[in-house]
């Protein structure tokens, strides 16, 4: 398994590298007329993208040292902890390893929906149920971090697109 996360990050990081290199010679924003150029965003997701993977390279690495060295300790059987240390209880953690098995399936349904629900209530409060949801699927808990995303997450869109790029929502 860690060989395979190994491979992964690695491959990742060479071909990010690769696009590195051709958005490089995309036109800047001082070739165009616009505010922000095409080389803009492609050099961000593509920085983003060697952060990433390097971030995932050397968590691998200080993951499989812990393992050698036995550093973390298992969890009792009887004892069901959820990943912030309190005791849940058992209809709880059912209810999380069952998320956790259909994670996927869920997140497939809840993008349907959301396509859908784009053109019933409209993209921004769409876009608000449909964060809050994958949030909470994929795992984040405490409700101050789904509200904390949600924010962000509709400022973000709304200056990016309508005030930065001057791209109308729907």
């Amino acid at each position: 398994m860690r060989r395979n996360l190994y491979a992964f990050a690695i491959s990742i990081f060479l071909i990010s590298l690769f696009f590195l290199v051709q958005t490089i010679q995309l036109p800047g924003s001082s070739e165009v007329s616009t505010l922000i150029g095409p080389r803009f965003w492609p050099l961000i997701l593509v920085v983003s993208l060697i952060f990433l993977s390097l971030s995932l390279l050397i968590g691998t690495f200080i993951s499989n040292k812990r393992e050698e060295n036995n550093i973390s300790e298992e969890a009792k059987p009887d004892q069901l902890i959820d990943r912030y240390g309190a005791e849940g209880s058992k209809s709880n953690a059912y209810d999380q390893r069952f998320i956790t098995k259909h994670r996927h399936w869920i997140l497939l349904v809840v993008t349907i929906l959301y396509t859908f629900l784009m053109n019933i209530i409209g993209y921004l409060f769409a876009t608000i149920i449909f964060i809050a949801i994958c949030s909470i699927v994929l795992g984040m808990g405490k409700k101050i971090h789904v509200l904390i995303t949600l924010v962000s997450g509709v400022v973000l869109i709304v200056v990016v697109f309508d005030q930065l790029l001057n791209i109308p929502l729907p």
